[in-house]
């Protein structure tokens, strides 16, 4: 669990976020509002990499956030099966024969695994950071910033079947809301986060 408590964040003269107070529970919001709002700067309020100007944010986990956005994470000259393996290891997880098998049956083809990055679609890339999601680690907050935009349909919901298994909250910031309409829907206004 999650809890915002007054706070506050502003650029020169353009107050973003005022007074803003919500707890997230472990369970899957789908967050969404005008552009310009502040959705952007929340998120990187609740991972940490950036600081409020007042109010605080309390992680009860203690445990580290898994922040993804709608870019792709990987070295151009290597495979796909090899930038998920530099990218476990960044994290310092493992990657198992049991972890690709897996991968290859759900995300992948074996033969994706094998394509040279740069070579790979936006979608094969974008999976590499979401192929995190199947690593041992715990995560205290997991936030997917546009990501399953680039997503075919069918990896999107594989992708939404892992996130149910995690036991954080999680926030899947979008505007697109094709099969993710079962989630927890909440809104960033000027006023604050309002249900729907």
């Amino acid at each position: 669990m999650i809890e915002i408590k007054n706070l506050k964040k502003k650029y020169t003269n353009n107050q973003i976020l005022n007074e803003l107070n919500y707890t997230l529970k472990d369970e899957i919001y789908v967050l969404y509002g005008k552009n310009g709002v502040g959705k952007t700067t929340l998120m990187n309020l609740l991972t940490g990499i950036e600081s409020p100007d007042s109010g605080e944010i309390k992680n009860e986990s203690g445990l580290s956030s898994l922040y993804l956005e709608a870019v792709g994470i990987g070295m151009s000259d290597m495979s796909i099966r090899d930038n998920i393996k530099l990218l476990y290891w960044l994290y310092g997880e493992r990657c198992t024969d049991e972890i690709l098998e897996l991968l290859s049956e759900t995300l992948y083809s074996k033969e994706q695994l094998d394509t040279e990055y740069a070579l790979a679609s936006l979608g094969m890339k974008l999976k590499v950071g979401l192929s995190l999601l199947y690593a041992a680690k715990e995560w205290g907050l997991i936030v997917l910033d546009e990501t399953l935009s680039g997503i075919d349909p069918q990896s999107k919901k594989v992708i939404l079947e892992q996130l149910k298994t995690k036991k954080c909250p999680v926030i899947i910031v979008s505007h697109n809301f094709d099969n993710i309409n079962s989630y927890k829907k909440i809104e960033l206004t000027k006023e604050g986060i309002v249900n729907q």
